[in-house]
């Protein structure tokens, strides 16, 4: 099987190559999250790990408690990506304060889930144990890591083909048509 993920996605998808080599015949990363390449916000929250897995753990034992938010509001992610769409056709901008912003992610995610989601993102990842092919596609925007950094990191892995694809970070929003065509190319290359 080929394995793909997004983001957070893509560092589970590192995780569960390492794990199970055995069952994953590829990997597609799409902007993977390399602890060493984030910027901003995310690089602070590398630096401030400890205290994070320490508010992590405060908010889970709240909710084992029974005390967590009451109300979190749905997310259509695919009414989402229509919406971003329609606002690149208009502006030609992408609306980052919709998609980057963790005021708008907590409306919809657990406070814990959250915390959870940043300790996986500011971890290191198991580079060294996979030996699967992978494609890796990266955005030259670089939202949340800089690419370049990212591309060294994946000169890693034994079997890693890099596509940089015009986009700040959310590829399958951004640039869906690119990122179909560079996976099916790459799966119709890999040996059968």
């Amino acid at each position: 099987m080929v394995v793909l993920g997004h983001c957070l996605g893509a560092n589970i998808t590192l995780r569960f190559g390492a794990d199970a080599p055995a069952v994953v015949e590829g990997l597609v990363l799409i902007e993977p999250m390399f602890r060493e390449a984030l910027t901003g916000a995310l690089r602070w929250a590398a630096r401030l790990r400890t205290p994070v897995a320490g508010l992590a753990a405060l908010v889970r034992g709240l909710n084992k408690l029974g005390l967590h938010r009451r109300h979190l509001d749905g997310l259509d992610l695919e009414q989402l990506d229509q919406e971003a769409r329609a606002v690149m056709a208009r502006s030609g901008a992408f609306p980052e304060n919709r998609f980057g912003s963790p005021l708008e992610d907590l409306k919809s995610t657990p406070t814990a889930v959250y915390l959870t989601g940043v300790l996986a993102v500011t971890a290191p990842l198991p580079l060294s144990a996979i030996g699967t092919p992978t494609l890796a596609l990266l955005s030259r925007g670089g939202r949340y890591g800089d690419p370049e950094i990212t591309a060294r990191q994946l000169a890693e892995l034994p079997h890693c083909a890099i596509r940089m694809l015009e986009a700040r970070h959310w590829i399958p929003t951004e640039s869906p048509q690119q990122m179909r065509q560079a996976i099916e190319e790459w799966c119709e290359r890999r040996p059968a």
